[in-house]
């Protein structure tokens, strides 16, 4: 309580890649049924906001294709 925090650091490693915070993007099963390109939304935006994501394994895109997207630690749920 009544701590100083302006100045905490809360950047991490996953993978040997730096990420900003120590949380993953986690599978969506239905991002499909949302948006077409809903995978690769998810890892245009995981990547600029530097956190690692994984993809489901029912993703309407193809891995490699998403994967491709983001410089971020990538995982694929199997």
């Amino acid at each position: 309580v009544l701590r100083d925090v302006s100045e905490i650091d809360a950047t991490a490693t996953f993978l040997g890649k730096p990420v900003r915070l120590p949380v993953m993007i986690g599978p969506v099963g239905g991002l499909g049924s949302f948006h077409p390109d809903a995978g690769m939304e998810v890892a245009r935006g995981a990547g600029k906001f530097g956190a690692p994501m994984m993809l489901s394994s029912v993703s309407t895109q193809p891995l490699n294709e998403v994967a491709a997207q983001t410089n971020s630690p990538f995982v694929f749920q199997l």
